[in-house]
């Protein structure tokens, strides 16, 4: 509703979507597909997930095993990882290779946040390919180690609630509510959600950001 009344061009899927447009891997895979097709070169291409989110673990052609971020859709099964999740990287990659001049990718999911632990060199979570990307920015509602905590009364995960909130204006830049940057934004989520985890005294979790892109 609020992409909507900013002037988006929307595609949406949710459990009890009135058109039963479900998110299913199928649909949801098959909608970014045409996304990735019909973008323009000048658009500002906004994509967010409020799912589950998990760890896949791989096991190499040299034997060793690495892990990687998944989101679990409606017909995800623990068991099916491989094939029937939707894996950030290959999401990112997705994203950052359409042509769009601006990309916001936003995870409101546990266990895909951006690894700001003090080894930088943790292969753990993802390796960035958007080198040439004119402006990429991924938001995380967590670290890749915490959980991403759900807010009933509000019906929204706690960083979607205050992302909503942020886009509708209260992360306006500066003076000027109608001009929300990726910047102001992520400033006014991470400062929102430290507030409201200290207020409510739940686990930490703390959202972590990713900044790709000059201008």
């Amino acid at each position: 509703q609020l992409l909507t009344q900013l002037g988006y061009t929307v595609t949406s899927f949710y459990d009890d979507h009135p058109d039963r447009r479900l998110p299913t891997i199928e649909a949801v895979e098959d909608a970014l597909e045409v996304f990735t097709q019909t973008v323009g070169e000048n658009d500002l291409a906004f994509v967010h997930f409020a799912c589950h989110g998990d760890v896949y673990e791989k096991k190499e052609k040299d034997g060793t095993r690495t892990k990687h971020p998944v989101l679990i859709l409606q017909n995800t099964y623990r068991n099916s990882y491989a094939r029937r999740s939707l894996h950030v990287e290959e999401l990112e990659e997705r994203l950052c290779g359409m042509g769009a001049k601006n990309v916001f990718l936003s995870l409101d999911a546990c266990h895909v946040g951006v690894e700001i632990g003090r080894n930088a060199s943790d292969p753990e979570f993802i390796d960035y390919i958007c080198k040439d990307s004119k402006g990429f920015t991924l938001l995380a509602g967590s670290t890749a180690q915490q959980k991403a905590q759900e807010w009933d009364a509000v019906e929204h995960g706690v960083y979607t609630y205050y992302l909503l909130k942020g886009l509708a204006g209260d992360a306006g830049h500066g003076k000027d509510a109608s001009v929300v940057t990726a910047n102001s934004l992520q400033d006014y989520v991470l400062a929102s959600l430290k507030k409201w985890r200290l207020a409510n005294g739940f686990l930490p979790q703390e959202p972590t950001r990713k900044v790709e892109g000059t201008g």
